[in-house]
């Protein structure tokens, strides 16, 4: 188990002010039999010259450029050439701890056949935050009662809020694939889907198959947030993203047979999307429409029936932060234009806070 192969699937986008970093951690990774797979969507930045650049610095490295896709579709032909034992994702604009390979090799190497393992991460924006995910040391979860547990805060993070330690005031995620390791095998016939939350529906299908899952409490990962990313620009497709998902999870869980407990957990993730929904499209600066254009909008999507159907059946609106439940109770009672006034006085306290962070500095 010491000669451990990892291969690590990187998508590349656009990411030319942050890639260096990222490629840096990797390459100086401590344990050093890796292959790195950089899947490059186009882009007209230098990211692409970039990745070539480190390919020819270091024969570790496989660099694949095609036409624009998404990032599922780059993990999927990632996994394709993979030919470790073990996979571990990573993001461009992210970067690593040099130890983290080594730290995943040395988990495995102890407990011997690991399917899936997990670790703690770092949330990089403006500060760093170290994010414990599990109020628990090192854990092997292997129990199909412990694995649901998983799959529920996979799910939802606020469905059972006291499974995770957390990060006061900061929303955190064991959905996501990075800052963790996946063995290969494992995810045969398990693929990426979407381009909303690809991230969540892939660890609902590999914990479903896994045997034995490790918890690793050790922050080995840095996850940026920045304003620049995908999560934050207009989208008006954001809407069929969620769609997309929301038909995903339903087809799992009648695939797998989950019952009320997942409906809940689901009801919860839509609740919650609805947000993500308003901050991408409806009441984003870059929106074309004016008030009443938006608040139609709105008014449509708080009606669609899912959607309502999540806002009448979330019961876990008590863990969600102060804001988010002003927002669901206003969509309720069916105030539509209360929402869009306090989503827009609260865009300009953001405003004002940046520009008194900017003259402190400046």
């Amino acid at each position: 188990m010491d000669e451990i192969k990892f291969s690590i699937i990187i998508p590349v986008y656009r990411s030319e002010q942050y890639l260096e970093k990222c490629l840096d951690s990797v390459i100086s990774q401590t344990y050093r039999n890796l292959e790195v797979i950089l899947v490059h969507d186009g882009g007209k930045d230098a990211s692409g010259r970039i990745c070539d650049d480190y390919a020819r610095r270091d024969g570790r490295i496989a660099v694949i450029h095609r036409e624009r896709g998404d990032v599922s579709s780059a993990r999927n032909l990632g996994l394709d050439m993979a030919t470790g034992e073990y996979v571990i994702f990573a993001d461009s604009d992210d970067w690593m701890e040099a130890d983290f390979c080594e730290e995943m090799r040395k988990a495995i190497s102890g407990y011997g056949k690991v399917d899936i393992l997990k670790a703690d991460y770092f949330i990089e924006k403006g500060k760093t935050y170290p994010v414990r995910l599990f109020c628990r040391e090192e854990w092997e979860i292997s129990t199909e009662e412990e694995k649901e547990l998983l799959q529920l805060a996979v799910f939802s993070r606020y469905y059972a809020p006291d499974f995770y330690c957390g990060l006061k005031g900061r929303e955190i995620d064991a959905g996501y694939v990075w800052a963790g390791a996946y063995r290969r095998e494992l995810l045969s016939g398990i693929r990426f889907q979407g381009s909303k939350a690809e991230d969540s529906l892939f660890n609902l299908y590999a914990i479903q198959a896994s045997g034995r899952i490790i918890y690793k409490p050790l922050p080995v990962y840095h996850y940026r947030q920045n304003d620049d990313s995908a999560s934050f620009r207009y989208n008006p497709g954001r809407w069929a993203e969620y769609m997309f998902h929301y038909r995903k999870c339903i087809a799992f869980m009648k695939k797998y047979k989950k019952g009320r407990k997942f409906r809940i957990s689901l009801s919860i993730r839509m609740a919650n999307n609805i947000i993500a929904i308003l901050n991408a499209t409806i009441t984003h600066p870059d929106h074309p429409q004016g008030f009443a254009g938006k608040r139609q909008e709105l008014k449509r999507l708080a009606e669609m029936p899912y959607y309502r159907k999540a806002l009448g059946q979330v019961r876990g609106i008590r863990y969600f932060p102060v804001r988010k439940k002003l927002v669901f109770v206003l969509l309720r009672m069916k105030c539509y234009a209360a929402v869009l006034i306090l989503a827009g006085f609260r865009r300009q306290m953001k405003e004002i806070g940046g520009r008194l962070k900017q003259d402190r500095h400046g």
